[in-house]
C-alpha cells in the first residue's frame, strides 16, 4: 500500500488531533474535582464587616454567597479543590483583603472520612442529583473566622482564622 503526501499530512494531523485531547483531559483532571458549595454566615459587628469572600481554585474563583443570599436549590459545579480563601471586609475606618491559605490535603482527608461514612450532602447539579459537600465559613463576634466541612448531619473543622485589621 502506497501513502501519498496527502495522506500523511491526514495521518499527522490525526496524532496532534488525538495528542491535543490526551493534553486536555489531563489539565482538566476529572479526578481531582469534587461537587461542592460554599456558604458564608456573617455575624454583623461594629468592629469589622465582610463583604465578599471567594475561594481560588488552580483554574478558578468560586465566589461564595452569604447564607441569606443563597438559593436552597443552587446548581453546582464539579471543581477543583480550593487552595485559598480571600475574603474582603472593612472596618470603620479602612478595607482590607486576607488571603487564607487551605491545605488541599487536609480537605480531602475529611472529604475521604464523609465519604466513608456515607454523609455526603446531595447537591443539585446539571447532570441531576449529585453527591458532594459544603463548606460554611462562619465570623463571630470576635472576628474570627471558622471553616467547616459539612455533609449530612456532620461537620468537620477545616481551619480557624482571626481577621486583622491592621
Amino acid at each position: 500500500m502506497k501513502i501519498n503526501l496527502i495522506n500523511k499530512l491526514y495521518f499527522a494531523l490525526a496524532i496532534l488531533l488525538l495528542i491535543g485531547i490526551g493534553v486536555k483531559i489531563y489539565k482538566y483532571a476529572a479526578w481531582n474535582r469534587y461537587y461542592y458549595k460554599a456558604l458564608l454566615t456573617v455575624k454583623e459587628t461594629d468592629s469589622l464587616k465582610i463583604e465578599t469572600a471567594f475561594f481560588i481554585t488552580p483554574d478558578d474563583l468560586i465566589s461564595i454567597e452569604k447564607q441569606n443570599q443563597a438559593s436552597v436549590m443552587e446548581m453546582v459545579q464539579l471543581n477543583l479543590l480550593p487552595k485559598e480563601l480571600v475574603v474582603k471586609y472593612a472596618s470603620k475606618e479602612k478595607r482590607y483583603k486576607d488571603t487564607i491559605p487551605i491545605s488541599i490535603d487536609r480537605v480531602k482527608e475529611i472529604f475521604n472520612q464523609i465519604k466513608k461514612n456515607g454523609k455526603q450532602l446531595e447537591l443539585y447539579s446539571e447532570k441531576g442529583p449529585k453527591k458532594g459537600y459544603s463548606f460554611v465559613i462562619v465570623q463571630d463576634d470576635h472576628a474570627k473566622l471558622t471553616i467547616w466541612i459539612a455533609g449530612d448531619k456532620t461537620r468537620k473543622s477545616l481551619l480557624n482564622y482571626t481577621l486583622k485589621s491592621r
